[in-house]
């Protein structure tokens, strides 16, 4: 057996109720796709200013206002969604549309949660709590019906994980391709870079490493720029780099940044709600149990175990998410 693989699913029914979720987060989340649009003055305008920022660049790629600090993927969505409707000559409000594409993205996540909960754990009862928790979220909800990038970047961010945990796991080249083109997607829909971090160490475990990476390199920037509607190419990287200096550096609202961070912290746990919370803590503390009778392994001494532990499938989502908080 590879690396990492588990095989315990068994023939117990999945993809069915997995469906019934998603059509429940669907139902969840629909209704506020037209918030406050009968109110808006003009057709693709929004109340929320990131949504403004990215449905503008749509109207001319040719003269782009960096959006908010966002590079251009979302906008790309939007604008391909654009031209298709009006092949068929239908005409949707931009706003409306790009809300659209955020909650899709947003039921594609919980889908997918599914999926990676079952590829990591081998439990179907595990994968189906794992989407339901995310399709109730209160906060997952909201910003499904955003017209923001937050919605698609989870979704691109989850991909990414699955194919690099997939890649370490059977070595895989159509993997490892995916997996860097899913990165690169994710940082046209908004900057993540500690995503950069598993693509180093899946890019240095793969035989032929020089080569892999030199692959790697043309995949990311090909996928990225192609995801930004062909903007940001490797000889125009001065304006990608203006919108990098540029980005999250501004703290508003008067507060300083560790009474930002303090802020942030106490409102994830309010918008996550009472019903996802008690079974974090549960889980939190079961893992703490766990490792205490097995102490003595949870801290390798030995730099031949880091590396070995580096091999691991798991380092993908672990190595990512860790550098994040």
């Amino acid at each position: 057996m590879p690396n990492g693989a588990v095989h315990r699913h068994g023939g117990a029914p999945f993809f069915l109720p997995l469906a019934g979720i998603c059509l429940l987060a669907i139902g969840l989340r629909a209704p506020g796709l037209r918030w406050l649009l009968d109110v808006t003055p003009f057709a693709g305008f929004d109340f929320h200013p990131d949504a403004m920022g990215l449905i503008r660049p749509t109207e001319d790629f040719s003269r782009i206002d960096h959006p908010a600090g966002y590079p251009l993927g979302l906008p790309t969505h939007l604008y391909l969604a654009r031209q298709l409707l009006e092949g068929f000559r239908l005409d949707v409000d931009p706003t409306l549309l790009i809300r659209a594409i955020s909650m899709s993205y947003g039921v594609l996540t919980v889908f997918l949660t599914g999926i990676i909960a079952r590829a990591l754990t081998g439990s179907t009862a595990v994968a189906l709590t794992a989407a339901l928790f995310l399709a109730l979220a209160p906060l997952h909800i909201i910003n499904s019906h955003f017209g923001t990038a937050d919605s698609t970047l989870v979704f691109f961010l989850w991909l990414s994980l699955l194919f690099g945990w997939r890649t370490l796991r059977d070595g895989r080249s159509l993997d490892f391709v995916l997996f860097v083109a899913s990165v690169g997607t994710t940082l046209a829909v908004k900057f993540f870079i500690p995503l950069l971090l598993p693509l180093a160490i899946v890019v240095w475990h793969q035989e032929g490493r020089f080569e892999r990476a030199l692959e790697a390199a043309l995949l990311l920037a090909g996928s990225f720029s192609a995801a930004n509607f062909f903007n940001y190419t490797p000889w125009d990287l001065s304006r990608l780099f203006e919108l990098i200096r540029s980005d999250n550096l501004t703290v508003v609202g008067g507060l300083t940044p560790l009474e930002q961070l303090a802020r942030y912290s106490w409102e994830s746990t309010v918008s996550l709600g009472l019903a996802v919370w008690p079974f974090f803590a549960v889980g939190l503390g079961l893992f703490i149990a766990r490792g205490w009778r097995h102490r003595p392994r949870l801290v390798p001494l030995d730099l031949r175990t880091w590396y070995a532990m580096t091999r691991s499938p798991y380092i993908v989502p672990v190595s990512a998410l860790t550098l994040h908080f």
